[in-house]
This record gives structure tokens, sequence and C-alpha cells, in this order.
């Protein structure tokens, strides 16, 4: 039996059948004269337009991948593709922007130069940071391959002000007139809009505004979008400044049909298996359409598993369906996960609602989702429109028919893929009416969660209990917090490091950060009971967010700190922020991942600091512990990034060396994250920190209380007392080691 052979993915089409292969969809008239966002499902067909587009084109065509070129936004910033944009603060969404802009222009810098277009430097220059114009000397392939190079590994905060002065509509422009002239018209194919951070869509959607000397087009699946445009004058209107083209708007009609048919077709034909084609029943040809709805790319998949044969045919048929549908499940539920705990489940629902007695649905199931009334004036952010947004982008949602996406669209009646709404036991439905089955939910329907009502989340709010500044920042914080409509209607506890007297004060705060879920600190003057309890927080995994006076240079801080992205008070602004900041990890399940903390290790064993004073006892450290067959590792306290924090907080032994200088913040900052899992070995090593102190400091100036009562983990030493309690820790290692280890799932 022969197996249709089919290009499923329009990327692995060759370049010299693209011609002919490509079909235009129905509502769609080439050429396209004017910018526009080019949307549709996924599987349309839009990276497919775009070949046939640039391979069409009399002029110069450049067809532009935007998740490669902004590849490393996402990495930096460790957020996920279109992450809803509340989690933003007008900061970031410029920085990202102003970087996405550098980005785009030197890439589309680049291309064109490779064809003899060199850009005017007063026009990229603005395009790029300060620190890297100097790299802009010599326009050719070899510097411009280095300036990208930089650019993507360049710090967010040197691309400043880059995103207000709108640089690049300019330069493209200025290139473009030069192309016009030499070559032809330009053109921009820019494809995978839906795969890059919110921000940074900003300048790509500033090249659809009614330019007049190029023709730019972008791809992108319907999703949820809150454009930020941060620091734009005026920014590009769907339908106004651009056009909107929706590839599948009516998919259950006889010319959608008609073009998925051709599609198929032409690819047989082009393989020389137009016979093949030919042999498919027409009800088998209709039924795979109507199941593939606006989804070409479902269609080739149904076809590539299925072929006609004149026994079995339909239980071929059935297992293909079945198989895809599950696909397309998984890959559903594993996106939106983070939105709803089991889409299986809603769907199933949904389905049995829809069908009522029936045994199956027998048309388009439409849903509306009708949306709880608001309490507030103010604008409440709620997972509705990210989960909406998701599934749209994964095909588990789509838009009814006739309806247009377009960026602003706040979306609230979408359709259930035929392919999701069906089961195997229906069999083989006929499709003979497209009439939809329509049903209404209300939102909470769609966001309930499984195990009840939630206890009120909280939030840890260390600062400085004797500074008059830093209480009225917890103050004014508790009350932005509080007034907000999102967190009050979580009905939000704030809590602090007071406790009642009559209290055990510092097992009360661990506590409470422990059951807190994140921990704001105002880490002014670095004082070691804050960073302490910030570095407690690191070690259990949660979310910190620093805080500093509106002003406060980077260099008054020590730079494994200024690595955290700081937030900042002292002004109504800064005080907002912040509680965005807040808002966004509560709110929204693809906030950025806060690093999983390292896990103890038995055989680490650290030192931190070293100093004249220590130099003879660090000695006689590296001896007793290389007596045991062990390894010492002697650290510096002054990083330059994460790793040596994640090295020293791994220790199972921690000696932390205090002397008074700015470098006690970072051993306070370890130690609050050793004392945080407090167990290494599966939990049956108990983990020591000894805290040196120079001899002529007073301890109690240089350690902070919480960690002092720390009476399990922590010890505060003299110099000529660290031999014997390194000795001590290694006799309960060794004895440890002796014993029969069990894995944390054999043990009862």
């Amino acid at each position: 039996m022969q197996v249709p052979r089919l290009w499923v993915q329009g990327e692995n089409i060759p370049d010299d059948h693209i011609g002919d292969i490509f079909q235009l969809p129905p509502g769609l008239t080439l050429p396209i004269l004017r910018s526009a966002l080019i949307t549709g499902t996924k599987g349309a067909g839009k990276s497919t337009l775009f070949r046939y587009l640039k391979r069409v084109h009399n002029g110069v065509a450049l067809h532009i991948s935007l998740s490669t070129e902004f590849g490393s936004l996402t990495k930096q910033t460790g957020t996920g593709p279109l992450a809803p944009s509340s989690q933003y603060s007008p900061t970031s969404e410029a920085l990202i922007g102003g970087k996405a802009v550098s980005l785009l222009a030197l890439s589309l810098v680049h291309r064109l130069s490779s064809k003899g277009l060199s850009p005017d430097l007063e026009f990229l220059r603005p395009c790029v940071p300060p620190q890297l114009e100097s790299l802009l000397s010599n326009i050719d392939d070899s510097s411009l391959s280095s300036v990208r190079k930089e650019l993507a590994t360049a710090p967010l905060d040197v691309f400043r002000g880059i995103l207000e002065t709108r640089p690049l509509p300019a330069l493209i422009s200025g290139l473009a007139e030069d192309c016009e002239r030499r070559f032809g018209p330009l053109l921009l194919l820019l494809d995978r809009a839906d795969q890059v951070l919110i921000p940074s869509l900003t300048p790509v959607f500033e090249l659809l505004d009614q330019s007049a000397q190029y023709v730019a087009l972008v791809a992108m699946r319907p999703t949820h979008v809150g454009f930020p445009m941060a620091g734009v004058e005026c920014a590009a209107v769907a339908g106004d400044h651009y056009d909107v083209v929706h590839i599948g708007t009516h998919p259950w009609s006889e010319a959608w049909r008609t073009f998925v048919e051709s599609c198929v077709s032409a690819q047989m034909e082009v393989t020389g298996q137009r016979p093949l084609f030919s042999e498919v029943p027409p009800e088998r040809r209709t039924l795979i359409a109507n199941f593939a709805r606006d989804s070409l790319r479902t269609a080739l998949q149904l076809y590539a598993r299925f072929f006609p044969t004149p026994a079995f045919a339909t239980n071929r048929l059935l297992d293909a369906l079945d198989d895809l549908r599950e696909n397309h499940l998984t890959a559903a539920q594993t996106t939106l996960q983070a939105y709803h705990p089991d889409f299986r489940r809603m769907l199933r629902a949904l389905r049995n609602e829809a069908a009522g007695e029936k045994t199956r649905v027998e048309g388009p199931l439409i849903v509306s989702i009708r949306e709880r009334s608001p309490d507030t004036l103010f604008e409440v952010p709620t997972l509705l429109d990210p989960l909406i947004g998701a599934a749209l982008r994964s095909g588990a949602f789509c838009m009814p028919q006739g309806h247009r996406w377009s960026p602003s669209l706040r979306v609230r009646e979408v359709e259930i893929p035929p392919l999701l709404v069906w089961e195997k036991a229906d069999g083989l439905p006929r499709f003979e009416s497209s009439k939809p089955v329509r049903i209404t939910i209300k939102e909470n329907v769609v966001l309930q969660r499984p195990g009840g009502p939630r206890k009120p989340p909280s939030i840890f709010v260390a600062y400085r209990v004797k500074s008059t500044e830093s209480q009225k920042f917890r103050a004014e914080l508790a009350a932005a917090m509080h007034s907000h409509p999102f967190l009050s209607q979580l009905k939000i506890h704030i809590v602090d490091g007071r406790v009642a007297a009559g209290g055990y004060w510092a097992d009360e705060i661990r506590k409470r950060i422990r059951q807190a879920r994140l921990v704001v600190g105002d880490v002014n003057g670095v004082k070691p009971d804050v960073v302490f309890e910030l570095g407690f927080a690191y070690g259990l995994g949660k979310p910190i967010v620093p805080a500093v006076p509106e002003g406060t240079a980077p260099s008054e801080l020590p730079s494994w700190l200024t690595a955290i992205q700081l937030g900042h008070y002292g002004t109504s602004k800064g005080i907002r922020e912040l509680v965005s900041d807040v808002v966004s990890h509560l709110a929204e399940p693809q906030a950025p991942r806060v690093p999983r903390p390292p896990q103890p290790n038995p055989a680490v064993i650290v030192w931190l600091g070293q100093y004249g004073w220590n130099h003879h006892t660090i000695e006689q450290f590296e001896a007793a512990v290389r007596s045991q067959g062990l390894r010492p590792e002697i650290l510096s306290p002054r990083p330059t990034d994460e790793g040596l924090i994640r090295r020293a907080a791994s220790a199972t032994l921690l000696v932390a060396a205090l002397d008074g200088t700015e470098t006690d913040a970072f051993m306070h900052f370890v130690s609050g994250a050793v004392v945080a899992v407090p167990k290494a070995g599966y939990g049956t090593l108990p983990r020591r920190i000894l805290v040196v102190v120079e001899p002529s400091q007073d301890p109690s100036d240089l350690v902070a209380d919480s960690l002092r009562r720390c009476h399990a983990t922590a010890r505060v030493l003299q110099p000529s007392e660290v031999r014997t309690e390194v000795n001590s820790f290694l006799q309960h290692y060794q004895e440890w080691s002796k014993r029969p280890q069990q894995s944390p799932r054999r043990r009862k």
C-alpha cells in the first residue's frame, strides 16, 4: 500500500516547489500593497504564504523569523513568549523594546548590506546603544556580525532611551528608498510574532505604520496581546494604520474546503502522486476538510496518516483521527495547565452540555463566556484573557466563523475545534449541517480550580525596623497593596518581622516567610537581618523583590545583589511599580520563573572569606577536611554572578568569615539560603553554618540576630574555636556516610 508523501510543515517545502504548491487562500488578494498583520490559527499557512511572497516579489523581500531574532530576550528575561503584559513594569517594557529595536535594525541592515545596500550611519546610530557605536565605523559583513553578537549578549540596561526616539522606521525608510531606486520595492516579511515577548513587538508594529517606502507584513496566531507601547507617542492601530488579514475566516464554506483540497492535490501533483488523491472519495475529502477546519496542517496530517483502501478504510481514518486528537489534546493541556488545571475535563464538560440528550455534538461548538460584573471601576487582572489567548495560540480554541482577530480584541466567544469535540465512539460524522451549537458559561466556570477556595496569600516585607525611612516604605507599600483592586480582592495579608511580646520571634519570622508567596525587602544599606531574610526566601525557592530608594546608583550596592531586578520606593511611581511586580507574581502563571535553589550536597564544604586574620585558621580547616578524604572549597565573597551564590548555598558545612565590610551581606544571604533547608542527603544529614568573626570585632555588631538564633544550624565562633567544630561536623559526616542511604521514594 502506497502512503502519500506530504510536506506537513510549510517550512519544509523545497524552495523550487513553493511556486507550484502554494494556493491562494479564499479572501486574499495578491499582491498585498499595504502593510498588514497576517493572522490565522496554527497551521493555517502563514509561513507558506510568506515563502511564496518572497519568491514572486519583484524587488527585495526579506523573510525574518522574529522568534529567532529576539531569542536572546527570552533567555535574558526568563519570560515565556507573549507572557501577559501586566507583568512588565514601564521600565522593563522600554528596555526590552529598546533591545528589540537594536536586534531588528541590525538584522535588517545585515541582510540588506549583503545585497549592496548600506545604511546612513546617521539613522543607524540611534538604533544602537552608545557603548557599541564604535563597532559601526565600517559597515561590512564582518563588523555587522560582530555587532549583532554584542547586542545579543548585552545587558538590558544599556538599551535605555532607544525605544522612545522611534529610530527604526526612519532607518528602514531610508534603506527602502535606496532599494526602490536600485532593485525595486522592499517587502519585509516578519514571521512568528506570536512567539516573542510583548514589549518586543512595539518596534515591529511601528514598521506597520503607513509607510510609503516599503510594505511590512507581520504574521502571528490569534492570542492575548495587550500592547504596552511604552514611550511610543503614536501606536499603530489595526485597521487604521495597517490592514488585518485573517486566513481562514470562513472555514465552513465551500470555498475553504475547495482550497484545502487544492493544497493537498498540489503537493501530490508535485511529487507525482496525483492518482492517489483521485482515489479519495469526495465524502472523505469533505470530512477531512471539516475536521481540519481552518488548519491546513491538520488536513495534511490526516491525509499523510490515512490512505483510502477498499478494506478497513473507515477504521484507518478513525485511528488517524483519534491519534491526531490525542496529540492536539496533549499539546493543549501542556500549554494551558498554567491557567487551568485540567483542560480535558473542561472540554468534556462543554461537550456534554452541548450534546444534551444526544450522544455527540452535531455542529460547530460555539462557547460564549460571560464575564463577572466588576466590583470596582479599576480593571482587575484575571486569568481569563491569558487563558483564552493561550488557547487560541495553541489551537485549543478558534475564532468563530466570520470573526476576525486583531491585537486589541478581547475575545469572549470562541469555537472549539471539531477534532477536539469529537470522540472515537462518535464514529464518522456526516457534517450535513454547519449550523452551530451555542452554549454560554460563566467566567468562574472556565477558571475554577479543584480543592475549594484558597487561603488568602501573604506577602512578607523585610525592612529596617529602626529606620524611619524604611518604616515609611513598609507602610506605603502595604497601603498601596491594600488599595489595589486585584490584591484587595485576594484579601492579601502583609506580614513582617514584628512579633507580639512573649513570642519566639526568630522561629515566627521563618514561619511567616515559609508561608508567604513572595518576599519584598528594603536592601538600602544592605542590613544583615534584611539580607538574611531574603536569602532564607531564596533558599525556599520563593520570589524575592529587593527594593532601594529612588535614585540609588547600582555602584552603591554589592554586585551580586544588582544581578536581581531591583524595585524602587520613595515616589508614588516606584511604589506602583513594586505593587505591579507583586501582582504579576500572584496573577500571572507566565511570570518569570524563579531559579530553583541549589540542592544541598553532603560532600560540599565551603569556606567563605579569606583575610589576613584568618589565614592560619583556614589552613587548619583545609587540613582537617582533607584528612577525611573530602575537598574543601575556599571561595571569594566578591561574586559577579549567581554561580558562586549557588555553589556556597549548596554546602552542607559552610564557614562564613565576617569582618564588618560590605562582603558580610553576601555571607548573610548565603547563610539564609542554607538555614532554609537545614538537612542534606535526603534530609538525613544536618547542615552546619560556622560564623567566624574577626577577633577585634564584637559579634553582636556583625551577626544578624536572625542568624544568631538559628541554634540548630548556626554557631558564632572565634577563630580558635573553628577547628573543634569542624572536627565535630566531620565526625557526624563519617557516621552518616556509613549508614545505608535510601532515596525519598524508598523511605517510609
